[in-house]
């Protein structure tokens, strides 16, 4: 049982922090209430944070969060457009993302979301919706990417659909390649502003969720962080590297 190894992570008193690394952590919305109410009635001396579904998110679930410690959630959004979402069998629509920023940022509960560009079916256009999702809905924090083609993968069966070619970090499709896609996840940086960068220069999310622990406070932790991201961006990165998504930084 979970809760006895909770037990003697609490006996032991040195812990302030717990990271749930399965992404599965809340696929039985019965199952994962259950196990918040028991974090609830043990009061565990720690704070939590995971990976999270969005599409098994309600209020009743975001408030025994909160009521169990959690400070953060990690969500795989990918993609803001919804055809990119449905190619890569993702079984969540946009608007479970949206319902639950909204439901974290009501009992202050952080996210930190991962975006990926160069998927099949991927093109500008789909590009540009996602950065109006992140600049629009604001997880607090994000980290983005682009494709990594693992012909291990089912998309590897789907390929000639996409026209796909090559492989791993080297691809064509109909619609983009790796080259661009490289481009586009550098360009991101340098176009979101209401939303937080974090995971460059070996700055990862345990270190962003142990932040915030310390700090106790969101935003304290978005200044920091951004105090942090100005130093690495004075020196490493141009507003003249924006070629791809100019037209929609102005």
């Amino acid at each position: 049982m979970i809760t006895e190894e909770l037990d003697m992570i609490s006996s032991i008193g040195k812990t302030n922090l717990l990271g749930y690394i399965d992404d599965t952590l809340n696929f039985s919305k019965k199952k994962f209430k259950e196990f918040l109410k028991v974090i609830i009635q043990k009061e565990y001396p720690f704070n939590w944070y995971s990976h999270i579904r969005c599409d098994n998110i309600d209020e009743e679930v975001v408030e025994l969060m909160a009521a169990s410690n959690c400070i953060g959630v990690m969500i795989s959004f990918e993609s803001g457009n919804q055809q990119v979402l449905e190619a890569m069998n993702k079984k969540t629509k946009v608007s479970d993302y949206i319902k639950a920023i909204g439901l974290f940022k009501k009992y202050n509960i952080a996210t930190f979301g991962f975006f990926m560009f160069g998927f099949p079916m991927e093109t500008i256009e789909s590009v540009k919706e996602t950065i109006h999702f992140i600049e629009t809905y604001q997880p607090d924090f994000y980290t983005c990417t682009s494709w990594f083609y693992n012909v291990e993968t089912s998309i590897y069966i789907t390929r000639e659909k996409y026209h796909l070619t090559g492989a791993y970090g080297n691809w064509s499709h109909d619609t983009m390649n790796s080259e661009t896609a490289v481009q586009i996840a550098k360009e991101i940086p340098l176009i979101i502003k209401n939303s937080v960068l974090s995971g460059i220069n070996g700055f990862h999310y345990h270190h962003l969720f142990q932040l915030l622990s310390d700090l106790k406070d969101i935003e304290q932790t978005k200044a920091r962080i951004r105090n942090y991201n100005n130093m690495i961006f004075n020196e490493n990165y141009k507003s003249d590297q924006v070629e791809i998504l100019k037209d929609i930084c102005k």
